[in-house]
């Protein structure tokens, strides 16, 4: 079985560690706080693209409260002083995920942002929930159309996912809430939203693949070596009124046919309630392989002190995968990418945390880790770092054109996005980074 590996709780500043072990040999990873900058009112998700066609990453967030998105545009060496905050359209409220790519084929990189809007105060349902299309011109301008959905918006990810050669959206779908039955709270309307697109950008034919539990966040990878884009959805499950807590959450994989049709084929049953989930081959078997960031015990009253951790299934090949191996986990883990930080060959992960530690029920202390893999799938917490507070959105990316990959941090408490360059020696860029 793999192990893992941790050093403890360090002091929250950077630190990185050099271990000499028997077996593979771990690489260094080195990454240094370069700038935190504010962003718009309460901000819920973060995206990554070139915005302007200069040839650096640009970051965009969707500002929740600000009823706003802001785009943060690159200097090329990772300075993001020139910021510009465009707001939703009057009457609209509540964006809460954001993605961007060339959606009509004209060589601009056009913007796509998932809002709430209102909460209808009888049914707790939201009204006209759905997705803003924002189409870029040569100008730099930008036109909306809304396209309504049901449910609740998660994470937007441009995809084709018919071969048609357009980008089209896959949809995290959270659902709402069915109170109709006091002592089991259903979740209606949740699943995987697929927007197709025309080819010119527009979205006019929609489809919801259903699930039975609340799903957010997504990721897009081909699971299973047929050459189209799979689903990796991080399943929330529902409420418990008799009980009080969440349950029926797993992890859930859906395989597509090429067409854009989905179907589920696994539901990876977690320890505790996950948040988000990321998959890569780890242990350098050829096979994929999934991780887990879970919360702990999620109850009415918050999440169980010191039940948080780590989840773990190994690949077998043919989208099959072992049992869970669950490894504890300071305070309340939030986001999780995979990426090659040390060129080594081999995937670490990115983990946020929202509180390294748990004072009297809330979390303290939010901090990022970074954890090495020594190539077989055993890992080390080598960095952490202190956020802002809820730290909900996390970014992989090339900001300042050294050819190794940074990580950006985005703290809806605070309003803020927090930038670590990497240091790292032998450190390379992400090659297979998506724009989400």
């Amino acid at each position: 079985m793999r192990n893992f590996r941790s050093t403890g709780m360090a002091p929250l500043v950077l630190f990185a560690l050099l271990l000499g072990v028997n077996g593979p040999a771990f690489a260094q990873i080195v990454f240094e706080h370069s700038a935190t900058i504010g962003v718009g009112q309460e901000p819920a998700d973060i995206a990554v693209a070139d915005i302007d066609g200069d040839g650096d990453l640009d970051l965009l967030t969707a500002n929740q409260s600000g009823d706003s998105f802001t785009i943060l545009y690159n200097n090329g060496q990772g300075g993001f002083a020139n910021k510009r905050e465009i707001a939703l359209p009057e009457g609209q409220r509540a964006p809460v995920t954001i993605a961007a790519d060339d959606f009509n084929n004209d060589g601009l990189i056009d913007i796509a942002v998932g809002i709430l809007s209102e909460i209808d105060a009888m049914t707790r349902q939201f009204i006209d929930p759905g997705v803003f299309i924002y189409l870029a011109d040569s100008q730099g301008n930008y036109h909306e159309t809304f396209y309504p959905v049901d449910g609740t918006p998660g994470l937007l990810i441009p995809v084709d996912l018919d071969g048609n050669g357009s980008k089209d959206i896959a949809m995290a779908n959270l659902g709402y809430f069915d109170f109709t039955n006091i002592f089991n709270v259903s979740v209606e309307g949740a699943g995987v939203d697929l927007l197709f697109n025309e080819g010119d950008g527009t979205f006019s034919n929609h489809y919801l693949f259903e699930t039975k539990g609340s799903v957010s966040p997504i990721e897009l990878l081909d699971l299973d070596g047929d050459g189209d884009m799979d689903v990796l959805a991080t399943n929330q499950g529902a409420l418990n009124a008799w009980t009080g807590q969440l349950e029926g959450y797993n992890i859930t994989i859906m395989e597509n046919d090429a067409q854009g049709n989905l179907r589920i084929v696994q539901e990876l049953t977690c320890s505790t309630f996950p948040f988000s989930a990321t998959a890569r081959d780890f242990d350098g078997d050829g096979d994929m392989d999934i991780i887990a960031a879970e919360q702990g015990i999620a109850t009415l009253m918050g999440v169980v002190a010191d039940t948080a951790g780590i989840g773990y299934w190994w690949g077998n090949g043919n989208m099959s995968f072992s049992n869970e191996v669950y490894v504890r986990e300071q305070g309340v883990p939030t986001m999780i990418k995979a990426a090659d930080l040390d060129k080594d060959g081999d995937q670490d992960f990115v983990l946020t945390n929202s509180g390294m530690d748990i004072v009297e029920g809330n979390p303290a202390n939010p901090a990022v880790t970074v954890f090495e893999n020594d190539g077989t799938g055993v890992f080390t917490r080598v960095i952490t770092a202190s956020v802002g507070d809820e730290p909900y959105g996390l970014a992989l990316g090339d900001w300042d054109g050294d050819g190794a990959t940074d990580i950006a941090v985005l703290s809806k408490g605070n309003n803020i996005v927090t930038l670590f360059k990497n240091k790292s020696p032998n450190a390379v860029p992400v090659r297979d980074w998506m724009v989400y």
